[in-house]
């Protein structure tokens, strides 16, 4: 909770126990996005579309790197830089 910076929307895979997580530790989260009604949530205008690539890039990075997918906290350090 202290290394996340207050007023944080966390975005996360939606799952009931994580939602109560979040909520429990004083964050708030957008709303799951259900890909078989819709990829954006009409409300808010958030969609998935971009934490899904944005993953997808930086497995890519570390698999292209050293050959594998490891993602240390220097290695998320440095693909953030």
């Amino acid at each position: 909770k202290e290394a996340v910076r207050k007023n944080t929307l966390l975005v996360h895979d939606g799952w009931t126990s994580t939602d109560s997580a979040v909520e429990r530790l004083g964050f708030e989260h957008p709303p799951a996005v259900k890909h078989e009604h819709t990829y954006r949530d009409n409300e808010t205008g958030f969609h998935t579309n971009d934490v899904e690539s944005e993953n997808n890039r930086r497995k890519s990075w570390s698999r292209h790197r050293y050959g594998r997918l490891n993602i240390s906290e220097p290695d998320m350090e440095e693909y953030c830089f």
